[in-house]
Order: structure tokens, then C-alpha cells, then sequence
């Protein structure tokens, strides 16, 4: 019982230092939002059960964020400094049931110094939701296996359904869930039991809404996905995009990280225990997964983050079993220099003396947006519409102008869905409205949409020498609607 309270205690003392690290560190970024931020910010300010590409809850986390610190880039970035702490408390209450306090502190503590936390702390990314909820289920899941517990199987289903409402590879950990019973012989007897059909019954009814909202608005999200992935090229397979994905899983989970949870998957001795086992299926065939997409088309570098909540159980566990503590800090030590100098990048670049080019400059595209709304707004009148087919464009100057949506339209003259502004934003038929054009491609069908046209000026905010914001411009009114379908 000691060592449980002081496996708790140091558990709570660590993670309160890295927050607080975190906390202070955000306060010092002077980045713009990503596009996605952005994104995701013009959609907390109308709630929705879903949306173009993602299921509503970073939406509603934004919101939450705001409505209390304001729209300022800090306060959405906040999202993961507040929750990922509560994600690492999940794997070690889960390290403490599997084995004991001792391998839920070193797994939580490797959790929470993964690279790619580390990165994602800073940001407003759906992978913050995914993981809370993940780790929570794997808890409730490994519990119910064991006890059968009503309330721990319809807390699954709750958090489930939510973790679907996070992202919708969600999906892989009830599949994993059913191949882990399917298999192991221990726990086969539970597909025979109501219990955890009921689980999947209450994460459906949770998930739900979302599925009416795709139905309503024909699936745009599995266009989407099908896309971003290119499982559908014509190339059949592609080795270098699984290659890098693999060589990418180093960063992500941490270099030595990696390298013992490869290593340990060699050593089937020491997979026999029950509950070895349910972690390695609750981890690995999500890797497999997104390893077969990288194969087939592409995947990116963080699609299997959720890999890496039973992965750093497996690793923690296997290093405290071997007694290789030197290798267990060494892991950790590392995990907490690559956030400090992925955090300080360029305040060391800066005492190095290394000057930032868009080679190495891994923030370019965080850079110049200021810049570009204010050119913006220079062009742009209180009575026109910013029209545009590029959702970058249209996402970060709506934020940095704090501007609603209503001010934006899509330029989408094939009809495609190609982002929520098409979903939601479409240029509407109207000849007494003025229009600013951001990036529309010149075609002689152009001219011809509108009552008038003028083309102006481009925008452009040069961040390096070969790499800048630019955009044509022009000037409209009168739009007829497209004459280049």
C-alpha cells in the first residue's frame, strides 16, 4: 500500500511539473495557429453533431476553452496541457491493475514525454480527445474482463462512444476489443454475455447523432479519408511511404521507446500472461493497421498514436521485468530532451547561431499569417465576401481577423466537397453583393460569373526566400453564378 501511495504521489509530482513546463512554455510561443486550429476554431463557433473531415468534440472542446480564456491562440492550445495529464492517469490506473503501481508510474510516465505529447500539448489536435478517451476505455475494458462488472462495461460504452465522437478511428478499439475475445481463450466466454453487447449498444446511441449528420450530408468524411490516404491510387503498393511511416513511429513514440516495444514483440516467453496479451492486441493491430494504409496509399506520421497507450504499458512493464532501469530512465531522459528542444527550437537555433530557412524550419507554415490578414483587411470592405476555393486561406484569416464564417464563401465551380467552407459556405447567386477573389484560377469562365471583375494586385508575405504566403486577388460584384461548370 506504500509503494502504491508513493508510485501515486511521485505519478502526481511529475505530471505537475511538466504542465506547469508546458503552461509557461505556451505563454512564450508567438506561433499562429495551424490550419487545422484554425479550422477547428470557426467550427466551435457553431456547433455541430459533425463536420467535413471530424466528429464534433474538438469543437466543442475549443468552445469550452474560449468561453472561458478567449480566442487567443494560448487558450485553444490549452486543450492538451489540461487534458493529456488525465490520459496518463488512465494507463497508470491500467498499469497498476495489469501488473503493479511501480509499471503504471513508468508507463504513464513514458506516455506522457512521447514526442509526439509533447508536440500535441502545445496544439489543438483531435488526437488530445482521442488518447483521454482511449486510455479511459482500455481501463474500463481490461477491469470489465476481469470483474464483469456491469457499470464497468456501460462506462466503456460511454467513453466509446465519445472517443467516436473524438475521431473516428475510435473504431479500431472495438475491433480490437472483439478480436481480443474472439481469440484469447480466457475472455471468450464475454461474447456470449449481454454485457458487452450492451457496451457497444450505448457507444453506437452516443455516436449516433454524428451518423445522421454523415447521412444528411451524403458521407463527406469517408470522401475524405479516402483521399487524404490515397488508397485508391493506381499505385499498388508503396514501400517508401510505409518505410517512412515506420522510421517516423521513433519520433513519435520515442527513439528507445520504439526500439524495446519492437524488441519485445520478438519475445514470445515473456507474451504468455493474460493480460501481456489483451495489451498487445489492444496495441498492435492498430500499428498494423495504419502500417497496411501506409503501404497502400499513405498514412500520417500520427494516425497510430493510440498504438502507443497499451504500447508504453507493454515497454514499461518489459523494462521493470528485465530490471533494466538504466534503459527505462534513459528512455524517459531522451523523451524529455527532444520536448525541450522541439519546445525551444528556435531560441536554440537563435544561440547556435543557425539561421531559419524553410529547409529546416519545421514552423514555416506558423509564420506570416498575421501578415496576410492584415493585407487582407487592407483590400477587404465591411460589405463584401471573402471568396475562395482554398480553406487555408479562408481559416486563417477568418481567425486572425476574428471574423464569423458568414464573411467567407467557397469557390467550388466543379461542385466537389472538398472542406466544410463547400458543406456549409457555398457562393450563392446575388447581383447587388461585392466579393474579394483569394487564389481563384484565372480562366476565361472567371470574368464571365460576375457582373464585373477587376483583377488587383496579389498578396504576398515572403517568409523565406523560396517560401511565402502568396495569393491572387480580384475584385467582383454582381455573381451570376458559374459559368465554367
Amino acid at each position: 500500500m506504500t509503494s502504491e501511495r508513493n508510485s501515486f504521489a511521485w505519478l502526481l509530482l511529475f505530471i505537475a511539473g511538466i504542465t506547469a513546463y508546458r503552461f509557461f512554455a505556451l505563454l512564450g510561443y508567438d506561433y499562429a495557429l495551424y490550419t487545422d486550429e484554425a479550422y477547428y476554431w470557426l467550427w466551435s463557433k457553431e456547433l455541430e453533431w459533425g463536420y467535413y473531415s471530424k466528429p464534433p468534440v474538438i469543437a466543442l472542446l475549443i468552445r469550452a476553452a474560449t468561453s472561458v480564456c478567449g480566442d487567443a491562440e494560448v487558450c485553444i492550445r490549452s486543450i492538451g496541457i489540461i487534458l493529456y495529464p488525465f490520459t496518463a492517469l488512465g494507463i497508470y490506473l491500467t498499469g497498476k491493475t495489469v501488473a503493479n503501481s511501480r509499471v503504471g508510474l513508468w508507463a504513464a510516465v513514458l506516455f506522457i514525454t512521447m514526442p509526439a505529447v509533447s508536440v500535441s500539448s502545445l496544439t489543438a489536435s483531435t488526437d488530445i480527445p482521442l488518447l483521454l478517451l482511449w486510455s479511459w476505455s482500455l481501463f474500463f475494458f481490461i477491469k470489465a474482463l476481469d470483474g464483469n462488472n456491469w457499470s464497468l462495461w456501460i462506462l466503456l460504452g460511454i467513453a466509446g462512444g465519445i472517443g467516436m465522437l473524438s475521431k473516428y478511428n475510435f473504431a479500431i478499439f472495438f475491433i480490437s476489443g472483439l478480436l481480443l475475445m474472439g481469440i484469447v481463450k480466457t475472455d471468450r466466454h464475454h461474447l456470449l454475455s449481454i454485457k458487452p453487447w450492451l457496451a457497444v449498444l450505448i457507444a453506437f446511441l452516443v455516436f449516433l447523432p454524428n451518423l445522421v449528420w454523415n447521412f444528411s450530408n451524403d458521407f463527406p468524411t469517408i470522401t475524405h479519408t479516402s483521399e487524404i490516404s490515397g488508397v485508391l491510387s493506381e499505385s499498388f503498393f508503396h514501400w517508401d511511404s510505409l518505410g517512412g511511416f515506420l522510421l517516423s513511429q521513433f519520433i513519435i513514440f520515442g527513439i528507445i521507446s520504439f526500439g524495446v516495444l519492437l524488441t519485445l514483440l520478438t519475445r514470445n516467453n515473456w507474451l504468455q500472461e493474460t493480460n501481456k496479451i489483451r495489451l498487445l492486441y489492444m496495441g498492435l493491430p492498430f500499428l498494423l493497421l495504419i502500417s497496411g494504409i501506409a503501404l497502400f496509399g499513405k498514412s500520417n506520421e500520427n494516425w497510430a498514436s493510440p498504438t502507443y497507450a497499451a504500447g508504453s504499458l507493454l515497454v514499461a512493464w518489459w523494462l521493470y521485468d528485465k530490471g533494466l532501469k538504466k534503459l527505462l530512465y534513459s528512455a524517459v531522459l531522451l523523451n524529455l530532451v527532444l520536448m525541450v528542444v522541439s519546445t525551444h527550437l528556435d531560441t536554440i537555433k537563435t544561440a547556435t547561431g543557425i539561421e531559419n530557412t524553410s529547409a529546416n524550419d519545421p514552423f514555416k507554415r506558423l509564420r506570416g499569417w498575421r501578415e496576410f490578414a492584415a493585407q487582407v483587411d487592407e483590400r477587404l470592405s465591411p460589405d463584401m465576401i471573402l471568396v475562395s476555393p482554398s480553406r487555408t486561406l479562408l481559416s486563417h484569416y477568418l481567425y486572425e481577423a476574428k471574423q464569423p464564417i458568414s464573411r467567407s464563401a467557397s469557390w467550388n465551380p466543379k461542385n466537389r466537397i472538398r472542406s466544410h467552407f463547400d458543406l456549409v459556405r457555398e457562393l450563392k447567386q446575388d447581383e447587388n453583393q461585392t466579393y474579394l477573389l483569394l487564389k481563384v484560377r484565372e480562366d476565361d469562365c472567371l470574368a464571365s460569373s460576375f457582373d464585373s471583375f477587376e483583377p488587383q494586385p496579389p498578396i504576398r508575405v515572403e517568409i523565406y526566400d523560396n517560401y511565402s504566403i502568396e495569393a491572387s486577388v480580384a475584385l467582383a460584384r454582381g455573381f451570376k453564378g458559374y459559368q465554367c461548370r
